[in-house]
């Protein structure tokens, strides 16, 4: 058998496209021989992914039976810590041998512990007459100078290995925490049109930092957040327009965005809400099964409608990954994740940006320490998790549109000085991480290796591109001007084919760090005020490599303009169009006139068209019941190899029998629609088999984290 290609040669035409972040081991394992079929490859890489997934849970495990005694004792004294200023009465008794252990080696303090401390010892250190009751332990001066976000790298590695049932410890709760995290300065003062009698905000000072910084160009050097959390929860009510009051928030989870916007949003006059009536409200399920989180699901919409104005008109939209409500703008849309979580503290540690790891379960606001460091600096802190996670990971790969929507809010990237030294390493020795960053797929390029080298290369091309796209023809859609007379343009015009790489995830400009910085050289000219740009259209569109993926939902303007009846027309479309490429995908199989040398012949059964059925990638209904009833099954249409429905039918009942969940109709997930035969060449040397499948996401299967075998 043929050794299959782990990059993508758009040349060649393309046949295997396996992504540049594929893990070594199913690289390995696609190049092995040790597979004769694609369905037969299929099962193994699932088999493997189970695996690698299993080793990944026991890795932490031993990480923590290796511990010598004298590091047993020191995280008993640690897991004794709760982030509160009796923690440095503790600390203070320990026995230096252990204090060296505890506080200078260890990344499991809590954060809020971590920071009092370092704050202490600081101001100790500077302190010339620290009285000799307060001697510090030995060798504190180099932990008040560790680097506070290398910790916190450490410390969320920490967070992650530890499964224990408290998911609160670790996290920074604003209520308990504030005053240690974010210590009380000066208030900001109150503009003119603000009330004084209101508490005043805190205020964060923001101080210069070391490393190599992006989209940077809108963040402030002062914020205010919320003096207290019952000054929270009194915005949240506001700035949701009280859509959840009535909720019974056991179980549930808000977070991202909307935690976001009502902490820095303080004492808010009406035009400061307006700035967030395009906000939605994500929200996540925790510790219930299918069953009771589908129950919880319909608690939720009743919630939801029972705050919505009778003459409202609503819909409810399903897709493989989220249920969202609709009502007319500027009624908050609310979002459900079907993804099913233990806890709220998993929930955190997969958002892909720093800033947006907070939330709010009814009771407490609570966020990762990288969240509260976001905050406190303006930065999102880049890592390759950026790039690479996995939706199925602890921290999921962030989108383009994301990383810039932030950076308008004020939030650039900063890579830290370590990870900086880190591609200096790797250029010199030509190898690693640095050459991917700058791969294109003509070849290596030939410039300085260096960051800012590499970012002034893209703003020229940039410029180049801004200087040529009007007048001159080669552009299918140049930029036009708007109303204020700038030219607008967007970011799937930057699309060059010799720039995107094979990875073929839909994270457009963020898989490689060239192309990355033409589209923040793009962003800074509209902070310039030189362009505007559209934000309907995005690189993580334009830059889709065909089938490999796709997005769930069609893109649509949430704003005053908004318009139900005309959002059912859009859905339609997109299922119409999502059927069609099934449709046209069946007829090239079933082409057999004009055959010749490179070209393929398909012979098989004749599909019934009558009984398919149309595809329904996006369901919408008035309320959630009808959702959660067979009529309301996603149904995905698609093309595999034999066999890979009996092994994902059989998975499948298994799991759930297991799980005492039911079954789907007739028992199986996936119907079989017909098979084809693939003859490549006049002698017909190569021959692949596909079969037609109709996959239905009924009520049950459409959450996530069931069981990881499902989710393979």
């Amino acid at each position: 058998m043929r050794e299959y290609n782990t990059t993508y040669n758009r040349e060649a035409g393309g046949d295997d496209v396996i992504g540049s972040a594929t893990p070594g081991p199913i690289r390995d394992l696609i190049n092995s021989g040790s597979w004769n079929t694609l369905a037969e490859l299929g099962e193994s890489i699932i088999d493997l992914q189970l695996s690698l997934h299993a080793e990944s849970l026991k890795e932490g495990d031993r990480r923590t039976a290796q511990l010598s005694l004298l590091e047993q004792a020191a995280n008993q004294i640690v897991d004794s810590l709760t982030g509160s200023d009796e923690d440095v009465t503790a600390i203070s008794a320990i026995p230096a041998q252990l204090a060296r252990k505890v506080i200078w080696d260890s990344s499991a303090l809590p954060y809020p512990a971590f920071r009092t401390l370092r704050t202490l010892l600081s101001s100790s250190a500077s302190n010339e007459a620290t009285d000799a009751s307060e001697e510090l332990p030995p060798h504190s001066d180099g932990f008040a100078q560790r680097d506070v976000d290398e910790w916190i790298l450490a410390n969320e590695r920490m967070l992650r290995d530890d499964r224990r049932n408290d998911w609160r410890r670790g996290l920074v709760d604003y209520e308990l925490h504030g005053d240690s995290v974010f210590p009380s300065r000066s208030p900001l003062p109150s503009p003119p049109n603000k009330s004084t009698s209101a508490s005043p905000a805190r205020l964060i000072h923001r101080t210069s930092l070391p490393g190599y910084f992006i989209l940077d160009e809108l963040r402030a050097s002062d914020i205010s957040i919320q003096p207290s959390f019952s000054a929270f929860q009194e915005v949240f009510t506001k700035i949701t327009g009280g859509i959840l009051n009535g909720l019974d928030w056991s179980n549930v989870f808000v977070a991202g965005g909307i935690v976001l916007s009502t902490l820095l949003c303080t004492n808010p006059t009406p035009a400061d809400l307006d700035k967030y009536a395009s906000s939605d409200i994500d929200v996540y399920i925790h510790g219930l099964d299918p069953l009771a989180a589908n129950k919880k699901v319909e608690h939720i919409f009743d919630v939801w409608k029972s705050n919505v104005s009778a003459s409202e008109k609503m819909l409810v939209v399903r897709n493989s990954r989220t249920i969202t409500f609709f009502a007319g703008y500027p009624t908050k849309r609310v979002q459900i994740v079907l993804k099913l979580v233990k806890n709220p503290k998993e929930v955190l540690l997969n958002f892909d940006l720093d800033i947006c790891a907070m939330g709010y379960d009814g009771t407490s606001l609570v966020m990762l320490p990288r969240a509260a460091r976001a905050l406190e600096t303006g930065y999102n802190v880049f890592t390759m998790d950026l790039v690479q996670g996995h939706y199925l990971g602890e921290r999921r790969a962030s989108q383009d549109s994301r990383v810039f929507k932030y950076a308008d809010k004020g939030y650039g990237i900063r890579f830290l000085p370590s990870y900086v030294d880190s591609l200096k390493d790797s250029f010199a020795s030509g190898s690693g991480i640095a050459n991917e960053l700058v791969r294109m797929e003509g070849g290596e390029s030939s410039y300085a290796p260096d960051l800012q080298r590499i970012s002034y290369r893209a703003a020229r091309w940039l410029h180049r591109l801004m200087l040529n796209c009007s007048g001159r023809g080669w552009m299918p859609d140049p930029p036009q001007k708007n109303a204020k007379g700038l030219l607008e343009f967007n970011h799937g015009m930057l699309d060059e084919r010799s720039m995107i790489t094979s990875d073929p995830g839909e994270r457009g400009c963020l898989t490689s760090y060239e192309l990355l910085m033409r589209h923040v050289e793009l962003w800074r000219e509209k902070v310039r005020g030189h362009i505007a740009i559209s934000d309907d259209v995005w690189a993580s569109n334009n830059y889709d490599l065909g089938p490999t993926g796709y997005d769930d939902s069609p893109l649509y303007k949430w704003g005053e303009d908004f318009e139900l009846g005309g959002f059912k027309i859009s859905l339609m479309v997109y299922n119409d169009k999502d059927y069609q490429g099934f449709l046209d995908t069946y007829n090239s199989m079933h082409r057999h006139e004009g055959e010749g040398p490179d070209e393929d012949s398909f012979h098989g059964d004749k599909l019934n068209l009558e009984e398919l059925g149309k595809s329904r990638r996006v369901c919408f209904a008035p309320d959630v019941s009808s959702l959660l009833k067979p009529e309301g099954d996603v149904i995905l249409l698609f093309f595999a190899s034999p066999g890979f429905a009996d092994f994902a039918n059989e998975l499948v009942k298994k799991v759930l029998e297991e799980h005492g969940l039911p079954l789907p109709p007739n028992g199986k997930m996936i119907e079989v629609l017909g098979r084809w035969t693939t003859q490549r060449g006049y002698e017909g040397e190569e021959q692949m088999e596909m079969e037609g499948l109709k996959w239905r996401v009924d009520a049950v299967l459409c959450w996530q984290q069931i069981d990881r075998r499902i989710d393979e």
